[in-house]
């Protein structure tokens, strides 16, 4: 098995690398050329064949760079709840389309990465057999584009499975994710430190996923023949955020439960949003906290689902990891 990955030098790229590299596959990485030297010095100390080369090329350079593999992974993408939709479009819809096309004229075998916010809003509890409901995010609706881009070439032959990980959790998490916990165990400003004064929407549901179980996901659907065509959700529980605090006061702080004050109207913080947003764009600086419309309209209608045939299929009937376990190994990182 020879695979071709992007989004290698990410959150969930490092950990499926380190987890291919034990499985003894041979790895060829897409390195961005403005990649930094620490990233590619990660890669290279692994024994992974780097490429240079970018998601947005087009499908016949891509195409070049995927000669010899039998398979691909594709991670790469923009995650975030503050960039222009334009950036939207062009890496997570154009990008996705160019990598899988790329993927199609190889014959490879594709595993390709989306979001569980892809399904935008819902009514309680789904599955994958849910349609997508109104858009709660300009990422979530970018990443169901590209997802219907991927179902096309599905239909013309692409042998492909889409993962739709939940709020992805773990050591070494750069992303708004791992900014909002260190946030939430910070001190406030008056005692010194850089943390949320209040703690928000304690009471809103979300579905988290640890990283490695993202990870043991898409290693399932690479090596199981039935994944291909299939979607599969990838999440490890239900937890709402107040859940989540204590979480991190356990895992950071030595404490059961979390000792700052919940901030008790919700409603409130998207006007507080709708405020900052538009000054921080116009001074083209994100706005603390993740305190965006997007990110607060997703928190707000929270993210539910079961995640079993994933967990049946694709990890072969074991259970996921509880997320505390994620958070206590992303503040011992």
């Amino acid at each position: 098995m020879r695979i071709f990955v992007t989004g290698a030098t990410g959150f969930i790229g490092r950990h499926l690398v380190a987890r291919l590299v034990r499985e003894d596959v041979e790895l060829v990485c897409l390195v961005r050329p403005d990649e930094s030297q620490a990233a590619r010095a990660h890669l290279k100390s692994q024994r992974v064949t780097i490429v240079d080369g970018d998601i947005l090329w087009e499908r016949e350079r891509l195409a070049e760079l995927m000669r010899g593999c039998t398979h691909l992974v594709h991670l790469a993408g923009l995650y975030s709840f503050f960039a222009p939709f334009a950036a939207f479009y062009a890496i997570n819809v154009l990008g996705a389309q160019g990598v899988m096309d790329a993927a199609l004229i190889c014959g490879l075998r594709a595993v390709h990465v989306s979001s569980c916010t892809a399904f935008g809003r819902q009514a309680g509890e789904f599955d994958e057999l849910a349609p997508p409901g109104p858009a709660l995010s300009d990422y979530g609706y970018s990443k169901a584009l590209g997802d219907e881009r991927v179902r096309a070439l599905r239909d013309s032959g692409l042998r492909a499975s889409i993962l739709y990980p939940a709020s992805v959790l773990g050591a070494g998490d750069d992303k708004a994710s791992g900014r909002y916990l260190q946030a939430v165990a910070e001190p406030t400003w008056w005692r010194g430190g850089t943390g949320m004064p209040m703690l928000p929407l304690a009471h809103r549901r979300m579905t988290w996923v640890h990283v490695l179980d993202v990870v043991d996901a898409i290693w399932g659907a690479l090596c199981l023949s039935e994944a291909v065509g299939r979607d599969y959700l990838v999440g490890g529980g239900i937890h709402d955020l107040g859940e989540i605090h204590d979480m991190v006061a356990r895992a950071r702080l030595g404490r059961q439960t979390h000792h700052k004050w919940n901030f008790p109207f919700d409603w409130l913080l998207m006007a507080v949003a709708s405020v900052i947003e538009p000054v921080g764009r116009a001074f083209k600086i994100e706005p603390p906290w993740g305190l965006t419309r997007d990110q607060i309209r997703t928190l707000l209608q929270g993210i539910e689902f079961r995640a079993q045939r994933a967990q049946q299929e694709l990890l072969a009937g074991r259970p996921y990891r509880p997320i505390e376990e994620a958070i206590r190994e992303f503040f011992a990182d």
